[in-house]
């Protein structure tokens, strides 16, 4: 099983088929597998991010920053309609970590490893019915600058089994980490995952070994047999990503 790497600023896997969650009110949870080498470098690692015009944050889910100081750092955080939720937990660094965002009923969960670290009132309502697609390992504002995406830090940065689901898969404070990959079901709106045989489709360009699949509601976009996929990045900068034989 390879991995998406993020090597550079301004990697980004864009969701062109959108998340399913534009305008929601109900249970939803965003989770993936994660590796860094420093998360708590000067920077935010953005894991995902939607904006929907200017810089008005509409959904931005990472790993905080050190720029404002030690209390954001290597933390997660949460940002849904420009209302910032809490700080907290550690991810750890140079080793693989499941991530993860859940909204049950009233309450917004952050699950890091097995454990619930954050659980505090949902705040926003319904989710901005926004047309834009989201993007995985950075945000779709062009106005973000280049230290905004989740290889903004250096050395290994990795991403793997993104799935956006439209119910809470996990729930009090402890819960049990994921151990193979993740398979659509009934409530999968996006599975994104890389793997190591080849194929065919439209919503990626790639050029050597493994492939990058997109599934969403039962469909699978599959790219060419390829092992980078190229994207334009931020005001106008080239930005880039490779599978690796990194398993998680």
């Amino acid at each position: 099983m390879a991995s998406f790497s993020y090597p550079t600023n301004n990697a980004s896997l864009k969701i062109e088929s959108g998340d399913g969650l534009g305008g929601s009110s109900g249970n939803f949870t965003i989770e993936a597998w994660a590796y860094l080498d420093n998360p708590a470098g000067s920077a935010w690692n953005i894991f995902y991010g939607v904006h929907d015009y200017g810089s008005t944050r509409r959904t931005q889910l990472g790993v905080g920053g050190s720029y404002f100081g030690p209390t954001e750092a290597a933390k997660l955080y949460a940002n849904f309609d420009d209302t910032v939720f809490t700080y907290v937990g550690v991810m750890p660094s140079s080793t693989w970590a499941h991530m993860a965002w859940v909204r049950e009923g009233s309450y917004l969960s952050y699950f890091l490893n097995g454990s619930r670290v954050n659980y505090q009132s949902w705040s926003v309502g319904a989710l901005y019915n926004n047309s834009s697609a989201p993007v995985v390992g950075q945000d779709n504002s062009t106005l973000l600058s280049s230290n905004s995406s989740w290889g903004s830090n250096g050395g290994d940065c990795w991403l793997d089994q993104i799935r956006v689901s439209n119910t809470a898969r996990y729930s009090g404070t402890t819960y049990d980490m994921p151990t193979g990959a993740f398979s659509t079901d009934a409530n999968t709106n996006v599975l994104i995952q890389s793997s190591d045989w080849g194929g065919t489709g439209t919503s990626f360009t790639a050029t050597t070994g493994g492939t990058i699949t997109l599934v969403k509601s039962g469909t699978s976009y599959v790219s060419n047999s390829g092992d980078e996929v190229d994207y334009p990045g931020a005001a106008g900068d080239s930005g880039y990503l490779s599978l690796n034989t990194k398993s998680w």
